[in-house]
């Protein structure tokens, strides 16, 4: 369990980027590639054929992406085993052709000096799909 508590503070625009292009890579079905570009931590958590399906199973019952929104921006000041100061809480508010209302917190953990990577990430649905 991921426990963390955080202040608002705007990451920089390159983590923003790296955020977005990881869910990009997930939202068009390139999971493999997800857990590519995803932190060591992450991969440790989880096998590439685990998370692969786990991201299936939780992405493709909202249908098609169509619109993605940054909609709070966070460093985290503690968060579970990772160092103080290190992690960027990002959420986005994301639109699909079957709901339109789902939010995504996407965490960013520092690597290394200049590279940022996802730790982890959780799906939130607002509303209930829309019927079709």
């Amino acid at each position: 369990m991921f426990i963390f508590f955080v202040y608002p503070v705007f990451a920089d625009e390159v983590v923003q980027n790296i955020s977005e292009s990881w869910l990009e890579l997930v939202d068009t079905g390139q999971y493999g590639s997800s857990w590519s570009n995803a932190s060591d931590l992450l991969k440790n958590f989880y096998a590439r054929f685990k998370l692969n399906t786990r991201n299936q199973a939780l992405r493709v019952p909202f249908g098609i992406f169509q619109d993605r929104s940054l909609v709070q921006n966070e460093t985290a000041i503690a968060l579970y085993d990772l160092p103080t100061g290190e992690s960027v809480v990002l959420t986005y508010s994301s639109v699909y052709s079957l709901n339109s209302s789902v939010h995504k917190e996407v965490i960013l953990r520092k690597e290394s000096e200049d590279q940022w990577r996802v730790v982890f990430y959780i799906i939130k649905v607002l509303t209930d799909c829309r019927s079709t």
